[in-house]
């Protein structure tokens, strides 16, 4: 998340619903008071200052906030923008939920009003906390200082806006401190410890009041007035607020010292919808004090822009030190004049004369008060002084404004509102010719200053713009601003498409197309059938230009842009073009030839076809070349290109043969190998271009198999050679190879997986000497080093000594992947033949045969003991194989002592049998529709969910139904991992050809045969 650290000399806060209107008088006195060594004991100077000035005004009929009191000694204070929520995927979460609103960069803080605003977006469902903290620990009092106006709020998804202070996060996250949290009604006062500020800062679901470590300290009815002048105080020990005046919060005792941070917190609350709340802090103050003398602290004051009545109280027994008659009373009267500044100084009677000395010198003179007065004559002496001038001089200017502010609207035309403006805005005003009202707007060119609305073509839904009516009066200023939120204009295709000719190209210029997804640029020569062109650029949606290159001169083209998505989505306007060559003075320059281009497609017999030669690689990829002799001299011609359609642009040559090398330009400039062509001009200056598909494509074929193996990670290398050293590769590293978009299915990326085909293929740079590696679970790891192969590649690309060298074309390497040996044996038939020689794989199989199978397949692990079934006799020719079933449990009796052995096993009865013996996990879920409530339900499913009843692919099972000698081949093949690819022997049963579709799996059950297996799941039968 980025960082941001902002000065907040001014701040305001408003909690608003989408969309806000704040009004406050700028303060008319300002009071700053600095506490030196006295007599009298200022440390409850503010609030009784404040109460007193507060009663005084009341009795005179002005509003007392109208007056900032403020320690002299207050610094500035800066926030850091770190635990803000940013992003657009905190705008468009998983929930279904479109915003109404979004702001231009996605980031949940906006910073606008040079600064003096700052305002929190929320979110459409999680519980989100963002907050600012200071930075560099500031020691000393804080002070914050805002104004607020509820009278448009709806709290909404927000839990409420307020400050964290004497806040810290130590070295393992955890944040502790406090927070003063202004919500629906009420003030609340908490305290935090050891909370995860991250966890904080991301929580989905609790406000902070529920947050595990956060306890309430304090609860406060808010001021009765929908606008608030808030004033908090905070030490290490003590939370001071007023509220229009009035202290709300006094001397709150904070039971422990956890740091020196604070800074703004909005606390969202868990919802779903797609309204976004909006905390809008508006000209506030953070100030941290320091020990300062006098002097030092009347310069660095940060007096507001319109207060008429400034104030500086002076509380020090002996200021003579200052007061000197010499260079610092001179320079300390500069310092008021410069902020014309009234002295007010609380001294010992003794220093009375120089005191009103330097009074009278000043230019807003000021006021002596005798410190050893009582405190509440001195509060009273200071207070009347400071409300007689506010009463006096400004109580007409401070009414006739508050009227004007009542006055002062905006209104909507007919649809619209302030969470959408689509139309023109009707300011409204005070009709009084004595107070001066200027309309200003943050975004002129959105609405102007007249409420013109002009609608933004921006990618977002909209954007909040502010208008601020200023309002004047005898030197007293009220600002009273709205915030709207405009509507995006609505999506246009692009009308202002223009372009320039240029030699074989044309340049495309347009407005930035903000939110684009897809930007293609579509070529014609008819004006009606429009293909995609190719430009040198990749047009984003941040993109004003773009060249289409590999045009003919002389050829008149039609060009439009196709926008997907965003404001311009559509199709623009079509521009037309006419490429043309540069003319020099005296020089005639020759067409080019009218050449007829062949391609011919290598890996289908060499197959003539149509399109571009990158027609596999992407169609948009520029190709540029050099012509040699047929004898191989370079001859000297610009260099040749492919153009829009496929033909080549080649200069006059003489009759005869020529040999063109090619290379392919990745988007991102670079130059790849490509085809090699063979040119052929005749005498009557007609030429043909013969010359390959671009086609990279590599197969992987399984040694065993020969069919195409899939998911092989393919990675290339450089090779340790002369070459890579002097052009600075360093041998045995990855190669890295630009991305081209449209070469599937791998995108050119190294590595890659190959296909369900068995191809891999990269475009790789031309002039370099590779190697690559492949590698797949079950297959030993093929390395092109080890692979002696001797092939070239047109004149100078080849393949040798387990070097790939490529220098202009490409090259092509397909090979065979080695399964990987599992087990090496001799397999016995575990299934017989009849004695006729039929195999009758559609015949029920009985108990016994069974029986036969499993002692044949599976190791005895019980002990042999003497079983005797009343239906099996000592000399029946399965008895032996009955006993070991029995004995293992692979099979039991059913009943009065029977085993039934001539009896044909059910599909069900076998799929219970197999379930016993492999104790698989039970599934729950099947797929069959016949098999609910059976008794063998469970162990259908299971054996389904095992992958072993592949062969009923219908939607019933039919449980009851014999299961076939086949079907039971099958799944012993399968259970037994007896899968051949290939059987060496010919056919051995009657009614079983070659052509059987079981074939080799009844082949692998019946006939014995030495084997080897393979970590793929292959078997092969080895003939001795």
């Amino acid at each position: 998340m980025k960082k941001k650290t902002i000065a907040m000399l001014v701040a305001f806060m408003l909690v608003v619903m989408n969309a806000s209107m704040v009004h406050a008088l700028a303060p008319v006195a300002e009071v700053y008071y600095n506490a030196g060594t006295s007599t009298y004991d200022s440390s409850d100077f503010e609030s009784q200052l404040n109460d007193a000035i507060k009663a005084k005004l009341q009795a005179g009929g002005v509003n007392p906030k109208y007056v900032s009191i403020m320690d002299a000694s207050a610094d500035p204070a800066n926030v850091s923008e770190a635990h803000v929520h940013s992003g657009r995927n905190t705008w468009y979460l998983s929930n279904g939920f479109t915003p109404k609103l979004e702001t231009p960069d996605y980031n949940h803080v906006q910073i606008t009003n040079d600064g003096r605003t700052l305002t929190f977006f929320g979110y459409t469902q999680p519980a989100y906390k963002d907050f600012m903290l200071t930075s560099g620990s500031p020691v000393g009092k804080k002070i914050i200082t805002f104004d607020m106006d509820e009278s448009k709020v709806d709290y909404h998804s927000m839990e409420g806006g307020g400050f964290l202070f004497n806040t810290a996060i130590d070295s393992e996250g955890k944040l502790s401190g406090y927070a003063i949290l202004y919500i629906n009604g009420a003030i609340k006062v908490y305290q935090i410890s050891d909370v995860d500020a991250d966890a904080l800062h991301n929580e989905q679901t609790r406000v902070l009041s529920q947050v595990p470590g956060v306890t309430q300290i304090g609860s406060y009815t808010k001021g009765a007035s929908t606008h608030h002048t808030i004033k908090i105080n905070v030490t290490d020990t003590k939370l001071n607020m007023w509220d229009n005046g009035d202290q709300i919060i006094r001397d709150l005792a904070l039971p422990a010292v956890y740091g020196d941070e604070f800074g703004p917190i909005v606390s969202y609350a868990s919802h779903g919808c797609e309204e976004i709340s909006v905390f809008a802090y508006d000209n506030l103050k953070l100030f941290t004090t320091s020990g300062k003398s006098l002097e030092v602290a009347v310069d660095q004051i940060p007096w507001g822009e319109h207060a008429p009545l400034r104030y500086v109280v002076d509380i020090n027994d002996d200021p003579s030190t200052l007061l000197d008659g010499d260079i610092n009373q001179t320079n300390l009267k500069d310092s008021f004049d410069r902020n014309e500044a009234q002295y007010i100084g609380v001294s010992d009677p003794e220093y009375k004369d120089i005191s009103e000395t330097f009074i009278s010198e000043i230019h807003k003179g000021g006021q002596h008060v005798e410190s050893d007065k009582t405190s509440a004559e001195i509060i009273d002496a200071i207070a009347e002084r400071i409300a007689d001038q506010i009463i006096h001089g400004y109580k007409d200017a401070i009414l006739a404004i508050e009227k004007a502010e009542t006055k002062t609207d905006i209104s909507f035309a007919s649809g619209d509102s302030k969470n959408t403006v689509k139309n023109n805005i009707t300011l409204k005003q005070d009709a009084d010719e004595n107070v001066t009202t200027v309309w200003s707007s943050d975004q002129p060119s959105i609405i102007a200053e007249d409420g013109t609305v002009t609608r933004p073509v921006i990618a977002q839904t909209g954007t909040y713009v502010t208008l601020t009516a200023t309002i004047t009066k005898d030197g007293l200023t009220s600002e009273k601003s709205f915030t709207v939120y405009v509507a995006a204009a609505d999506p246009v295709p692009l009308s202002t498409l223009d372009v320039v000719a240029g030699n074989k190209e044309a340049t495309l210029n347009f407005p930035a197309l903000l939110g684009a997804t897809k930007v293609t640029v579509e070529l014609s020569e008819n004006g009606t059938d429009f293909t995609p062109a190719f430009t040198e650029e990749t047009i984003d949606d941040a993109s004003t230009s773009a060249t289409v290159t590999g045009l003919r001169n002389g050829v008149t083209y039609h060009i439009r842009l196709v926008v997907e998505s965003g404001p311009y989505e559509g199709t623009s306007n079509v521009v037309t073009v006419k490429p043309v060559a540069p003319s020099s003075p005296g020089v005639v320059i020759p067409p080019d030839m009218d050449t007829k281009v062949i391609v011919s497609d290598q890996s289908n017999g060499g197959e003539v076809v149509q399109g571009k030669i990158t027609k596999l690689v992407g169609e948009n990829l520029k190709v540029t070349g050099k012509v040699k002799s047929a004898n191989g001299q370079e001859i000297s011609v610009p260099e040749i290109t492919m153009n829009q359609d496929g033909s080549f642009s080649i200069p006059q040559l003489p009759a005869g043969e020529y040999k063109l090398l090619l290379n392919v330009i990745a988007p991102n400039g670079e130059r790849l190998a490509g085809p090699a062509g063979k040119l052929t001009v005749g005498s009557n200056g007609s030429a043909s271009l013969s010359v390959d598909l671009v086609d990279p494509y590599g197969t992987i074929l399984d040694d065993v198999t020969n069919q195409p193996v899939t998911g092989v990670n393919m990675q290339l290398y450089w090779a340790d050679t002369e070459l890579n050293r002097s052009k600075g590769r360093v041998p045995g590293t990855p190669v890295n190879l630009p991305e081209l978009p449209d070469f599937a299915p791998n995108k050119n990326h190294n590595p890659q997986i190959s296909s369900d085909s068995g191809e891999y293929g990269w475009m790789v740079y031309a002039d370099g000497d590779y190697y690559f590696l492949g590698e797949k679970d079950g297959y030993t790891v093929f390395d092109s080093r080890e692979d002696k192969r001797d092939e070239r590649f047109g004149e100078d690309s080849y393949i040798k000594n387990g070097i790939i060298h490529v220098g202009d074309t490409i090259v092509k390497f397909s090979f065979s992947a080695k399964p990987k040996v599992k087990a090496v044996g001799e397999h016995t038939p575990y299934m017989l033949g009849y004695p006729d020689g039929t195999f009758q794989p559609n015949r029920g199989i009985v108990r016994a045969e069974v029986a036969a199978i499993l002692s044949r397949l599976y190791t005895a692990t019980a002990k042999a003991e003497k079983v005797s079934y009343a239906d099996v006799s000592a000399d029946y020719w399965a008895a032996d194989a009955i006993t070991i079933a029995t004995n293992n449990k692979w099979m039991v009796g059913i009943g009065e002592n029977k085993f039934q052995p001539k009896k044909q096993i059910t599909r069900a009865e076998f799929a219970q049998m197999l379930a016993n013996m492999y104790k698989w996990e039970a599934a729950e879920e099947s797929s069959y529709t016949d098999i609910a409530g059976h008794w063998a339900e469970k162990a259908i499913a299971t054996v389904e969910k095992q992958g072993l009843l592949f062969d009923f692919k219908e939607t019933t099972f039919n449980p009851n139904q014999p299961i076939t000698r086949v079907e039971v081949v099958r799944i012993f093949n399968q259970l037994m991992e007896r899968t051949p690819w290939h059987v060496e022997v010919g056919q051995k049963w009657t009614d079983v050809p070659e052509s059987h579709p079981f074939y080799k799996d009844i082949m692998e059950a019946s006939t014995p045969h030495p084997f080897e297996q393979y970590e793929t799941g292959v078997e092969s039968w080895k003939v001795k």
